[in-house]
């Protein structure tokens, strides 16, 4: 299992032991505190940001990567299909939603703000299924609604290879017609419901480790960790942040904070 926290660490904590040392860990009820775990009902959304618009959306809820997510939808118009179909949410979070989400604690000083990448915005009425990827970036996952399930292989485990499944589109669309219009670096040519171990022996042989976030769970995942994701069929909302490693961590920041009377702890 990946270590579960009911506390926050300190940001400088966080660095050394998490991040630095590539290890995932769930912060339960970290997201309590957000607006976003709290007001994000349908009809809150509907009403205060029907109009905004999201700029992917996904239309398989078992994630393939053959066909491009589709772009600009309103998020009236995903609210209106969501429940009766199979698209889902993984838009850059938009703005508005993205001020009712806030950056845990363990990220108020250090460098972490000056690293900061993008927002995910994962939406879906459940039932979903990831391919098995990495991300080459550091993320912070936190829950708002909903449950998802994990399963999580380390950086160095051998995945990248054909003798896992692995496929690299640009080259695979070549001589496969099946991925002509895929995309991305994932593992292409496995069924997640129904591993062929047979085929790819590979699997059996790997260490992996699990993990289920709640509704107000966070989550850090390294960056390049291998990763698996479902959703069981129920309303699932949830925001990713990824930030780049910085190479050390600015112990300035947090002492000119602390200075200032802030409590880094909060």
């Amino acid at each position: 299992h990946v270590e579960i926290s009911d506390e926050l660490p300190s940001p400088s904590d966080f660095y050394n032991k998490y991040v630095m040392g590539q290890k995932p860990v769930l912060f339960r009820q970290a997201a309590r505190h957000m607006p976003a775990y709290s007001r994000w009902t349908d009809d809150y959304l509907r009403d205060r940001y029907g109009s905004v618009v999201m700029d992917q959306v996904e239309t398989e809820k078992k994630e393939t990567r053959l066909t491009y997510p589709k772009e600009d939808w309103t998020l009236s118009k995903f609210l209106d299909n969501y429940n009766k179909s199979n698209v889902y949410s993984t838009a850059t979070t938009p703005r508005g939603l993205s001020d009712e989400v806030y950056l845990l604690p363990l990220m108020n000083c250090g460098g972490f703000h000056k690293r900061m990448s993008s927002s995910v915005l994962w939406f879906s009425s459940g039932g979903t299924k990831s391919v098995i990827h990495s991300d080459h970036q550091e993320n912070i996952h936190c829950m708002f609604a909903g449950q998802k399930k994990w399963i999580l292989w380390s950086r160095d485990s051998k995945i990248p290879t054909a003798e896992m499944g692995w496929v690299v589109a640009d080259e695979e669309k070549d001589t496969n017609p099946a991925f002509k219009d895929a995309y991305g670096s994932y593992v292409g040519k496995l069924d997640v419901d129904a591993v062929d171990l047979q085929r790819f022996p590979g699997w059996g042989e790997l260490r992996w480790w699990n993990m289920t976030m709640g509704a107000g769970d966070c989550a850090y995942i390294p960056r390049s960790w291998f990763h698996y994701v479902e959703a069981p069929a129920q309303r699932a909302i949830s925001v990713h942040v990824w930030f780049h490693t910085r190479s050390s961590f600015d112990h300035k920041s947090c002492e000119a904070m602390r200075e200032r009377g802030y409590d880094l702890s909060a």
